[in-house]
């Protein structure tokens, strides 16, 4: 199976494609796709950091079978070449330059970045500022955090009404993170409902662990300030606003 109940591109199409060896339903679906094809990049430039590492010489590398197909998930998987630079990065540091804040993104402090990525059922986009969404879109998230903590995302309606984005669990409670060279895609995604107007999405990078309560507590005291106040005490804040609109 090449795709995901998503409808996006799974892990080992991928990889497939990266070791071009896909089919041609792959590659006209990296055609029509933004967020698959920036996947795909992700991919070929993890590969070409992998091979750039001045890492030791232990003698022969022994021959290591190759890992089997992942299986079918209903949540976004990680890359096998980003687990395999991960493990590497315990040994050797790698050194990165800030990305540049886009316009229309808000930060407080500079340990956060935010994209937000949009799915209509037919193509996926990176949303910039303000973007014109539509009720059933699918949002999804990737991040980059620039040093450890515990990472919540959370929404809140032109109804005051506040939402959990990531992560989507029985805990409801903000998930610890590693600090990251590259944005790192999200597992979780939310479907859009009927209520119009503004959409207000707020990603946190805490000290301490936070649950989705707080934040919702303080989205709803913020009110339709644009953009939101410093939410809660020791986060790094990152923010974006759509406008929900009737086809």
């Amino acid at each position: 199976m090449n795709f995901r109940p998503d409808h996006h591109l799974t892990d080992l199409a991928l990889e497939l494609e990266f070791a071009q060896a896909a089919s041609a339903e792959v590659a006209a679906h990296l055609g029509t796709c933004e967020l698959c094809t920036a996947r795909l990049a992700h991919i070929s430039e993890l590969q070409a950091e992998f091979e750039t590492l001045d890492l030791p010489n232990f003698g022969q590398t022994p021959e290591v079978a190759p890992l089997p197909p992942p299986a079918n998930r209903q949540r976004y998987g990680v890359w096998t070449a980003a687990a395999l630079l991960l493990a590497t990065a315990a040994a050797v540091l790698l050194v990165q330059p800030p990305t540049p804040v886009e316009p229309g993104w808000r930060s407080k402090g500079s340990d956060l970045e935010l994209h937000v990525h949009i799915h209509d059922g037919t193509e996926s986009r990176l949303a910039g500022p303000d973007e014109v969404v539509f009720p059933d879109d699918r949002v999804g998230f990737s991040v980059q955090p620039r040093r450890e903590g515990f990472l919540i995302i959370a929404g809140i309606d032109a109804a005051n009404d506040p939402y959990l984005c990531f992560p989507q669990d029985a805990s409801a409670q903000a998930r610890w993170f590693e600090s990251s060279p590259e944005f790192v895609a999200l597992d979780d995604a939310v479907q859009l409902d009927a209520t119009l107007g503004t959409e207000r999405l707020v990603a946190l990078l805490c000290d301490e662990p936070v649950h989705f309560d707080e934040v919702a507590e303080a989205l709803e005291a913020a009110g339709d300030e644009v953009p939101a106040p410093s939410l809660l005490d020791g986060c790094a804040q990152r923010e974006h606003r759509l406008i929900k609109e009737q086809p």
